[in-house]
C-alpha cells in the first residue's frame, strides 16, 4: 500500500503539477541532444559543477519512448525511487523492522517541498541518490559489514567520484566517507593500497569532470570559486581581480553565522516545523546513541554539511537543505523504533 501511495505520489507530482523549471527544461534539451547524437554535454551550460547523468538517463527513455515531457519526467521518478531504496538499505543498518518501517513510511511519502525536490534532476534528487549511497558504503565499512577490501573501496571510489561529478552536494558525504575509510572509522585502513583503490574508483567515477576540465581548463573550480564569493568573471579583467576575489573571501566569512543560524528555518520550509521538531529530537537520541551501529556517521555528517552550506553555499531557498534532508527519515525512524512500546 505504502509503495503504492508513493509511486501515485511522485506521478501526480510529476504529470499533473509538471515541476519544472528553466533548469530542467536545459537538461531535457541535453538528453534531446544527446539522443539525436548532435552533442554529448558533460555538464549543464553556463553550470560546470551540475553533470548531466541525468540527461544521459533522459536520452535512453527518448530512444524508447519518443521525445516527451513524460519520458524525460520518468528520470525524476526513478531518482526518487533510487533515493526510497537507498535510504531503506540505511535503515537496516541501524534500526529495527519498526524503524525501517517508519523510515520507508517517511521517504514513501515524504513532505511535499521533499517530494517536489526529489523529483528535480540536475543537483537536487542527484543529492537524494549520491548521499545516501555514500554514508552507506561508510555504515558498512564501519560495521566491518564489506568483505574483501579492496574490491569494496574501488566501488566507493567510483560512486563517490560519479556523485561529484553529478553533484557537489556530494561533497560532504565523501568527506565523511573518506572520514570512516582512512582516518577513524572501526578497521580504517591506512595501508596505500587501500587508498589507491578508493583514488582509482574516484578518478573513474569522475571521469567525465576530468576529461571536462582538461578540454576547459579548472571551469568547475573557477565557477564554483565564483558562485561561493559572488564573482563573475569580470573579475579576470578588472584592475584588481585579487583584491576582488580577497574581498568576495572576506564577505563570504561574514556571512557563515547568518548562514549558520538559518539552517533550522531552511530546513522547517522543506520538511515542515513539526518535522523538524522530530528531526531535533532524532539528531539528539542519535548523538545520545553514536557509538551503536555507526550513528555518529550521521551526526557528522550533519556537521559537515552545516559546514558545507554556510561556507560555499549561503543562499536561502529551503531547497539547498534536500542534502542535510537526507538523513531526516533514518534518524527519526531510529528514535521512533527505540521509544515505542515494547
Amino acid at each position: 500500500m505504502f509503495i503504492a501511495a508513493g509511486i501515485g505520489a511522485r506521478v501526480a507530482c510529476l504529470f499533473r503539477m509538471v515541476p519544472f523549471d528553466g533548469d530542467l527544461a536545459v537538461f531535457g534539451l541535453m538528453a534531446k541532444h544527446i539522443s539525436e547524437g548532435s552533442a554529448f554535454p558533460v555538464y549543464m551550460p553556463l553550470l560546470h559543477y551540475a553533470g548531466s547523468l541525468g540527461a544521459f538517463m533522459g536520452a535512453g527513455l527518448f530512444k524508447v519512448f519518443g521525445l516527451s515531457y513524460n519520458a524525460y519526467g520518468t528520470v525524476g521518478i526513478i531518482y526518487s525511487l533510487f533515493w526510497v531504496f537507498f535510504t531503506f538499505l540505511l535503515g537496516r543498518k541501524v534500526t529495527d523492522r519498526a524503524g525501517v518501517f517508519f523510515t520507508i513510511a517517511f521517504s514513501l511519502i515524504p513532505p511535499f517541498g521533499l517530494l517536489y525536490y526529489s523529483l528535480f534532476t540536475g543537483v537536487h534528487a542527484e543529492n537524494l541518490v549520491f548521499i545516501p549511497l555514500i554514508l552507506l558504503f561508510a555504515i558498512k565499512w564501519e560495521q566491518a559489514d564489506h568483505g574483501d577490501e579492496r574490491p569494496f573501496l574501488l566501488a566507493a571510489g567510483f560512486i563517490s567520484g560519479l556523485g561529484l561529478w553529478s553533484t557537489p552536494g556530494a561533497l560532504p558525504a565523501i568527506t565523511v566517507a573518506v572520514f570512516v575509510f582512512f582516518v577513524n572509522g572501526r578497521g580504517s585502513s591506512r595501508s596505500l593500497g587501500a587508498l589507491l583503490f578508493f583514488a582509482l574508483g574516484f578518478l573513474a567515477g569522475y571521469a567525465p569532470a576530468i576529461a571536462y576540465n582538461f578540454e576547459h581548463p579548472m571551469a568547475t573550480a573557477f565557477r564554483m570559486l565564483g558562485r561561493v564569493f559572488g564573482l563573475d568573471r569580470s573579475v579576470l579583467v578588472s584592475p584588481d581581480p585579487i583584491g576582488e576575489a580577497l574581498g568576495g573571501a572576506w564577505r563570504r566569512l561574514l556571512s557563515v553565522p547568518a548562514s549558520l543560524f538559518r539552517i533550522p528555518r531552511l530546513l522547517a520550509g522543506l520538511i515542515g516545523l513539526p518535522n523538524l521538531a522530530v528531526f531535533a529530537a532524532a539528531a539528539a537520541w542519535a548523538w545520545k546513541k553514536r557509538r551503536a551501529n555507526g550513528l555518529y556517521i550521521f551526526i557528522v555528517y550533519a556537521a559537515v554539511f552545516a559546514a558545507f552550506y554556510s561556507l560555499l553555499i549561503g543562499e536561502e531557498s529551503p531547497r539547498y537543505m534536500v542534502g542535510l534532508a537526507v538523513i531526516v527519515p533514518i534518524l527519526t525512524g531510529k528514535l521512533l523504533s527505540d521509544l515505542r512500546p515494547k
